[in-house]
């Protein structure tokens, strides 16, 4: 009897360890983030754990380069063994060429990978051209994940083909309610096909400004072009026309080395007047000031004696540039 329960024991612990060794080994399952591009010399991406397998992770992180399914033989960012998400910065990236990254995790059975996103470091590459309500034609260029009017907006027309009111006399401007543009000194042959309108933030919050597809930037928008491009210091004559054909000297720190063509259209101040051409370019953006939403709204300023791009707030009648962005 004794005898029968030992080999019964003994029968049970071999059925265990064969069960046990034939139980799948499965290697982890990971999933890949979007890759965010943040300025001219550093992109951003990472993954997520979806299930550590039948074994515990031992490393995490990315693997990316011009390959399209890049693994551990290329570019890799690891040492995140504990995370259920990671994030990792890329940079050594040629400009205007596609890279791609995956995630990866391994355990002792293996490594998986996610799939593989791709992004492109893009500066001063020619985006898609854009035609406005009235038929104009607009150039546009790619500055990282964003396309970019070439060009400052200049059209009459809302992109539902309704007329915005073109306001001349002074003493009209001041105190609109409604969406308005005017050309600046009221010379459209002089200034339009360069310089393009000035509109009201009126007519910016119709959310019908610009052609269907685009869209004119928020606050957050400008903020992003301007970390891309190096930053609010020296943002501003990186996104200026170089030379002295348009802007008055000294034209600090101008290299238009992004494509975005700046100009020093100046505005139309709350009182009607005209001021800045050739010394200053305002742009607004779709953000009202949020300590003072109802009257003024925030806009970005270029001038010649600087490099750097101001941000500020101003009351909604002022008149200023348009750029679109795609949405």
């Amino acid at each position: 009897m004794k005898t029968t329960c030992k080999i019964t024991a003994l029968l049970l612990l071999v059925l265990a360890s064969a069960f046990h060794s034939c139980e799948k080994k499965e290697i982890p399952e990971v999933a890949t983030s979007e890759a965010e591009v943040i300025t001219t010399v550093l992109a951003r991406c990472g993954g997520a754990i979806l299930s550590e397998g039948t074994g515990k992770i031992t490393d995490c992180g990315i693997c990316w380069g011009t390959d399209p399914l890049p693994d551990l033989s290329d570019n890799v960012i690891s040492g995140y063994p504990a995370a259920d998400t990671f994030s990792c910065d890329m940079s050594g990236m040629l400009k205007n060429r596609p890279y791609y990254v995956r995630a990866y995790a391994t355990n002792e059975n293996g490594t998986a990978y996610g799939d593989a996103v791709s992004f492109v470091i893009w500066i001063n590459t020619p985006g898609p051209a854009v035609m406005d309500a009235d038929g104009n034609l607009y150039s546009t260029v790619r500055i990282g994940s964003q396309i970019w009017m070439a060009e400052n907006l200049r059209t009459t027309k809302y992109n539902n083909g309704t007329s915005i009111p073109l306001v001349t006399e002074a003493t009209d401007w001041q105190g609109l309610t409604a969406g308005s543009y005017c050309w600046y000194s009221n010379e459209e042959t002089t200034y339009k096909v360069t310089y393009g309108a000035l509109y009201n933030w009126h007519a910016v919050s119709s959310g019908k400004l610009c052609p269907a597809g685009w869209h004119v930037p928020t606050d957050a928008e400008w903020a992003a072009l301007t970390l891309y491009v190096g930053d609010l210091p020296v943002a501003g004559g990186k996104l200026k026309e170089s030379g002295k054909g348009h802007w008055e000297i000294p034209n600090i720190g101008a290299t238009n080395e992004f494509g975005f063509i700046a100009l020093p259209a100046g505005n139309r101040t709350p009182d009607g007047l005209f001021n800045g051409l050739g010394s200053a370019a305002y742009w607004w953006t779709s953000t009202p000031y949020e300590n003072n939403p109802d009257a003024d709204a925030w806009y970005r300023r270029i001038l010649n004696s600087q490099s750097e791009v101001e941000i500020n707030f101003y009351t909604k009648t002022m008149g200023a540039s348009v750029r679109c962005v795609m949405d």
